[in-house]
């Protein structure tokens, strides 16, 4: 049975050696899946199957760039990916096996190995992620000074003052 969508794998399909796929994930890719963290990009990934006993070992490489909001402007910024990570996928009925490194599935015929490759992209992102220093749109700059908190200054509102009298009395 061959799958239309190349990132949907038949792992049970899988000889017992290594398996390597190649993929190339873009704009296109990341606006596909119903997530708001990553816009686009241009990611070269790596899948690196090995079928182990009744397991399989997973290795996915990812290199290029993910496009994020900066949270400081709110423009579009690149940010850089280059990360390897792993997985275990194996066959079976208890979830409760699963951990963060474990995946089970259940017996269904294919393994959607799409959401982790964004889900281990976007774990690379800072929590905070800011366009460096002088980088940032300079309309939202000057929108930012104009209301950041500035030296406050030793005059007190005449409003205030009369209030104060009532305090005293």
């Amino acid at each position: 049975m061959a799958c239309l969508n190349p990132l949907k794998l038949s792992l049970r399909q899988l000889e017992n050696t290594v398996t390597e796929f190649s993929y190339q994930l873009d704009d296109a890719f990341y606006q596909g899946l119903e997530q708001t963290e990553i816009k686009g990009g241009l990611v070269q990934a790596k899948v690196v199957i090995k079928k182990v006993a009744d397991a399989y070992d997973v290795t996915l490489t990812q290199q290029g760039y993910i496009v994020v909001e900066c949270q400081r402007c709110l423009d579009d910024m690149s940010w850089q990916v280059d990360v390897t990570d792993h997985l275990v996928v194996k066959f079976g009925t208890d979830l409760t096996e699963q951990t963060d490194e474990l995946v089970v599935i259940g017996e269904q015929e294919l393994f959607d190995i799409g959401w982790y490759l964004f889900e281990f992209a976007a774990l690379t992102i800072p929590i905070c992620p800011t366009h460096e220093e002088g980088e940032c749109n300079p309309e939202m700059e000057e929108k930012l000074k104009e209301y950041a908190p500035g030296e406050k200054s030793d005059e007190i509102d005449p409003r205030w003052e009369q209030l104060k009298s009532l305090i005293n009395n």
